[in-house]
Formats: structure tokens, C-alpha cells, sequence
């Protein structure tokens, strides 16, 4: 929009919000060197060191799920993951590393819906932290809200890791669902004594204080069900965020960046709904120069609606 004093404001805050941007850019740029220079967030390290440890126990005959929260080496994540560990423990740690920040990357571009809003939240240190951390949070968070667009199979992968997305399913995907769980289930067939010790290691996990979450489990269950009572699309995909056990201030910013994004798209002016699937139906994006529907509700006169699928 151009021209006018009133056309003016929407460019100047365009040109500034991308300005935003790069200044989060930069300073997550900034604080990744620095941390990674100063050794504080060492490659591989943190969590990517405790997935290939993990890894490297299955493929030697030990147990997988041992240790404790706090402990070098522990992994709460389901047995296909940990296969999927012990195939990643060939490759070098840094490698393995840079695949995993680069799908929590992609996660957050999808959370977030473009590149200038990724800079934006760049700006908070927690997602510089996230991303170093090689734990893919942003990307299981994401596969919450791939799975109400039809992409169920990432929301079965984020379930496979941190259980609690699975309440986002949508119920009438559970075959595509229970089609990836099958798939996992045969992968892990020569392990399948993994399950039951997996299963006994959750139920042994510590309760309260003595896990670092920002608010226990046992508070935020009341809240997931009053969400799934709601029974809106929206009410069930934060139900399934929240749902994750171990929600930590980094699992808390994925699933506000999820409700942030919720409310956005709920405020598009080319908002279309959902389909007869049901499904999320992606925004209108006006062409420049053309007219939309948001035109013709405001102006009155008549015009030509043209309609662009955005794939974020």
C-alpha cells in the first residue's frame, strides 16, 4: 500500500519490521558463535551427546533407559527413536548436530509462518538456546500444527519422542497415525524388550520439584482436558503441546510460538477456515495490485479475487 499519508504507515512498518528481523538474526547469529567459541554449548553436546550415547549402548547390547534427568546419557524417548539413535551414532557428532538444528530450523519457519517473524523471535535468547541445543523442540512442536493441515506423520514422529503431541491428533487421521506407529513398531522387533523398559523408566521418572519443569505435569492434565472438552481444532493442538511431560522453558516457548501463531491466522484478513476435511485451510494472499475480499468488505465496490496457496 502506497501512496498518501495513510499509505505510508503500513511501508514504514513493513521496512521496520524487517529491520527486526535482521537485528534478531544478527544477534542470534551473535550469541550462537559466542557460546559455541566460549564452550558453553559444546558439538555435539547436551542432548545430541545423550541421543548418540543412548545410540551407542542399543548398538553394543546395554540398556538404553537408564540414568536420570539430570544425568549424562538419558533419553525418555519411545524405542523406534532410540534405533533411530543408534543409526545416527555412525555418523560423527557434529554431523549429526547440524541435522538436528537444521530440522528444529525448519520447525520454527513453520511454526513462525515466514522468515521475518523467525527473526523476531530470534530476538528472545531462548530460541538461540533451543536451536544450539540440538534438542528438535521447535520441529515436535511444529508437527502439531502440520498434522491438523494432513500431516499426520510428523505428528506420530513428535509422539514417538515426547508422547504427549499424540493428543493433538486429529481423530479422523487415526489410520495415518496408526500406520506410522505399525511401521515403528517393526523397526524395533529385534529390541521389542525395549518397550516394557521404556514404559517402567516413565513411570520411575521424578515428579514435581524434582524435574525441571516450569510447571509439573500433574497441573497442566486439568488443563488439557478442559481444552480437548472445547473440542476446537486450535483447543486440541495447544492441548497437545502442553501435554508433553517434560515442559521445560523451552517446550513453554515452542507451544507460546504455536499460540501465537494460532491467533494470527485466526486474525488474516484472507482467513478461508477449513475444508470439508476438516482441515486447516491455508490463507489468501493478495497478489500486489489485485483485490481481495478484505478490499471489497471495506471499500464496497467489486473486484477480482485472487487466491494463492501459501506453503509455509
Amino acid at each position: 500500500m502506497v501512496g498518501g499519508p495513510g499509505g505510508r504507515a503500513p511501508t514504514y512498518l513493513a521496512a521496520a519490521g524487517r529491520v527486526l528481523a535482521a537485528a534478531g538474526f544478527g544477534t542470534l547469529i551473535a550469541l550462537a558463535l559466542a557460546g559455541i567459541l566460549d564452550g558453553q554449548w559444546p558439538i555435539p553436546g547436551g542432548d545430541v551427546a545423550n541421543f548418540l550415547a543412548a545410540g551407542e549402548r542399543l548398538r553394543a547390547g546395554g540398556a538404553v533407559y537408564v540414568g536420570g534427568w539430570d544425568l549424562p546419557g538419558t533419553v525418555y524417548y519411545s524405542p523406534p527413536i532410540a534405533v533411530l539413535f543408534a543409526a545416527a551414532s555412525f555418523l560423527p557428532g557434529w554431523l549429526v548436530w547440524i541435522l538436528l538444528v537444521a530440522v528444529d530450523v525448519a520447525g520454527l519457519r513453520y511454526l513462525a509462518g515466514s522468515w521475518t517473524r523467525v527473526g523476531w523471535l530470534a530476538l528472545c535468547p531462548v530460541t538461540v538456546f533451543q536451536l544450539v541445543s540440538g534438542n528438535p523442540n521447535f520441529a515436535i512442536v511444529a508437527a502439531i500444527l502440520a498434522a491438523d493441515r494432513g500431516h499426520v506423520w510428523a505428528l506420530a514422529l513428535s509422539a514417538l519422542a515426547k508422547v504427549g503431541p499424540a493428543v493433538a491428533l486429529p481423530i479422523r487421521r487415526w489410520r495415518s497415525f496408526g500406520i506410522v506407529m505399525l511401521v515403528a513398531l517393526i523397526v524395533t522387533v529385534p529390541w521389542l524388550d525395549l518397550w516394557p523398559s521404556w514404559i517402567r523408566f516413565l513411570l520411575a521418572a521424578p515428579r514435581g520439584d524434582a524435574w525441571p519443569t516450569i510447571v509439573p505435569f500433574a497441573y497442566r492434565v486439568p488443563v488439557v482436558i478442559v481444552l480437548l472438552a472445547v473440542r476446537r481444532p486450535w483447543a486440541r493442538m495447544l492441548a497437545g503441546g502442553l501435554a508433553i511431560p517434560g515442559f521445560y522453558v523451552v517446550t513453554a516457548w515452542a507451544v507460546t510460538i504455536l499460540a501465537w501463531r494460532l491467533w494470527l491466522d485466526r486474525r488474516r484478513p484472507g482467513h478461508r477456515g477449513r475444508d470439508r476435511s476438516g482441515y486447516l485451510r491455508e490463507p489468501v494472499v493478495p497478489v500486489p495490485g489485485s483485490r481481495t475480499a478484505w478490499d471489497d468488505d471495506h471499500s464496497g465496490s467489486a473486484a477480482t479475487l485472487i487466491e494463492i496457496q501459501l506453503h509455509v
